[in-house]
């Protein structure tokens, strides 16, 4: 593991960010914090030896690479993974926290060293983009929060997540719709002509309730209610009944 200072000293040149040259070639080496879901250019090392987050125009930019702090002689890193055969390792992160936005972080990054808090996954089944939508999704999210119990995501606690077997992958046999687009014609309907309304105002009539008082009429007491005993002697019927 060598920095990039001691790389240039001994006569190596960067190309992307790979050093090499004299035959020999050194791989960056990838930390955790390098990468996210479905990325692994997150963040890379600046001049000052600290990492910062990729602009937009980075992001945008294909030919842009991330940065790191070391590099590692590619001899070391096929030493260590001698029986992949391609150019990428699917891994996450193994540093977490329940309360993060997301527990889980995986993804694809190139073929490159990776420190001790980048686990690997190398799947030998098909369908390797498919393992790594299922470790990003949400429900094996739900269940991360309920194991990790503190911040170390190790391979014991990974292997208890819900994670689909191989066979349950397969490609899409369903075909493409052939159905032609509609060819909707132009309406040929008239646009109505809505009359003026003739209804005519309503004229209500007079009330023809008519006032008791008005027949000579006055209430009477209910029978069998004596009002001076219940001090009612002052009782007048109210206008109108």
């Amino acid at each position: 593991m060598k920095s990039r200072s001691e790389l240039e000293a001994s006569g190596l040149r960067l190309q992307g960010n790979r050093f090499v040259g004299r035959g020999e070639r050194y791989l960056p080496l990838y930390e955790a914090k390098m990468m996210q879901q479905f990325t692994h250019r997150w963040a890379t090392y600046a001049a000052n030896g600290k990492t910062r987050a990729l602009t937009a125009g980075e992001l945008r930019n294909p030919d842009f690479v991330v940065m790191p702090r070391y590099w590692v002689h590619e001899k070391e890193v096929a030493a260590k993974s001698e029986r992949w055969h391609k150019q990428w390792f699917l891994g996450f992160r193994s540093i977490t926290n329940t309360t993060n936005e997301r527990t889980v972080i995986a993804s694809v990054i190139p073929y490159a060293a990776v420190s001790g808090k980048l686990p690997l996954i190398m799947p030998e089944a098909a369908h390797p983009a498919a393992l790594l939508s299922n470790l990003n999704s949400f429900a094996l999210d739900f269940v991360a929060r309920q194991k990790v119990g503190g911040t170390d995501l190790s391979f014991f606690t990974l292997k208890q997540l819900p994670v689909l077997p191989p066979h349950t992958y397969k490609p899409s046999q369903a075909k493409p719709s052939q159905a032609k687009p509609s060819q909707a014609k132009p309406s040929q309907a008239k646009p109505s002509q809505a009359k003026p309304s003739q209804a005519k105002p309503s004229q209500a009539k007079p009330s023809q309730a008519k006032n008791i008082r008005s027949l000579g009429l006055h209430p009477a007491p209910r029978p069998g209610i004596d009002l001076h005993r219940l001090g009612l002697t002052g009782f007048r019927p109210r206008p109108g009944l």
